[in-house]
């Protein structure tokens, strides 16, 4: 699991909590900004590799900053890091977690690639996940993937990247997974929004992914990547979290008047009017509308997912809503809806206003807890 978490000191339980609601085997945060690691129980479950924030004068805010977890059961050697990546040498392929910022020369391309030829061996794979702040538009090096993509724009680092992955025989899995087939913005602020937390394998490694995701969560402009892959030396005996995954539909309020439109004329064109090519029209029109997901139930449902004490019913529902803004952004830029924009600063506005309310609950909750300690 990839983040640019912009920056980690003050991220509550309930960030927390989300991390810990994926078990990822392996993760990485970007611009944490820290000079310390956070003291949050979650890291304790994982071998740490961290990079500090650090500034370029004595005033102004820290910038840069990584920190890595690996589980303990999982073979990896750091083999190269700089404070644009980390290269983790895994049994099966090697893995490069990187950051490039918007404001560096579009030649770091060049200098990654060289770092990752020198350091991998021959006929090894590789897997690519970082945010890379480069925009490929639906470029895509595989037909069979049938890649899509909510941004269309490519620029000056997403050509340079192209030339790379041509040359390296890669593939970009954003856009063309089960979870991920519409190529969802990974990320959104009140000027726009673009895929470019990207996710970059080698063509031997597609056919042992087993899905790629763009998470939701109000935690940063960015959204967390999460990337599934087979792991052929795994033995029964090694500990599992056993899942099946089912269809679901996710209703969502802001696009019934989509949804309804959609269906009543799918309705019209069929002939044969059995239940089940009714059935069948409902989930095509539910996924056209972003409202079918693929929903994993874990057999083993260990996880319970209790955010901090202070985070009150309020909070919930400011960030259930701002998720079903955040999915009505999804469906209208998927369909070119001339409200795209306006759905888009709804979403923004909706999440400045679950995270005012987090960071006010936290206060008044501490500010009550210092209190009562007086008397």
């Amino acid at each position: 699991m990839y983040l640019n978490v912009e920056g980690i000191i003050g991220k509550t339980g309930n960030f927390y909590s989300e991390c810990s609601k994926y078990e990822p085997d392996i993760f990485c945060l970007t611009e944490t900004w820290h000079t310390k690691r956070p003291g949050a129980n979650f890291f304790n479950r994982y071998t740490i590799y961290e990079t500090y924030g650090r500034r370029d004068s004595t005033k102004g805010r820290f910038k840069w900053g990584i920190i890595i977890g690996i589980k303990p059961e999982i073979q990896g050697n750091i083999i190269f890091h700089n404070e644009f990546m980390y290269i983790i040498r895994l049994t099966n392929f090697l893995l490069v977690l990187s950051y490039i910022p918007p404001n560096i020369e579009c030649e770091v391309i060049d200098t990654i690639f060289e770092i990752i030829k020198t350091s991998k061996k021959p006929n090894e794979d590789v897997v690519i996940i970082g945010d890379l702040n480069s925009r490929v538009g639906c470029f895509e090096n595989n037909e069979r993937l049938q890649r899509k993509s909510m941004d269309k724009i490519i620029n000056k680092r997403g050509r340079k990247l192209i030339e790379k992955v041509i040359d390296f025989d890669l593939d970009i899995l954003n856009g063309c997974t089960v979870s991920d087939n519409n190529g969802s913005s990974t990320f959104i602020n009140d000027r726009g929004s673009s895929v470019i937390d990207l996710c970059i394998v080698s063509k031997n490694l597609v056919n042992k992914v087993n899905d790629f995701e763009v998470l939701e969560s109000l935690e940063s402009s960015h959204f967390p990547i999460l990337l599934s892959v087979h792991n052929e030396s795994t033995s029964d005996n090694d500990k599992q979290i056993p899942y099946k995954t089912i269809q679901r539909i996710v209703w969502n309020p802001s696009n019934y008047q989509l949804f309804s439109q959609t269906l009543n004329l799918k309705l019209q064109e069929i002939s044969n009017t059995s239940f089940e090519n009714i059935l069948k029209v409902v989930y095509e029109t539910a996924e056209e509308c972003d409202m079918l997901k693929c929903k994993k139930l874990s057999l083993d449902n260990k996880h319970n997912e209790y955010g901090p004490s202070w985070y009150n019913a309020e909070c919930k529902d400011l960030k259930r809503t701002s998720i079903l803004k955040l999915r009505r952004y999804k469906v209208c830029r998927k369909n070119n809806h001339r409200d795209t924009e306006l759905a888009r600063l709804d979403f923004v506005k909706s999440k400045i206003t679950y995270k005012n309310k987090v960071r006010e609950c936290k206060t008044d909750f501490n500010f009550y807890i210092r209190k009562t300690k007086k008397l």
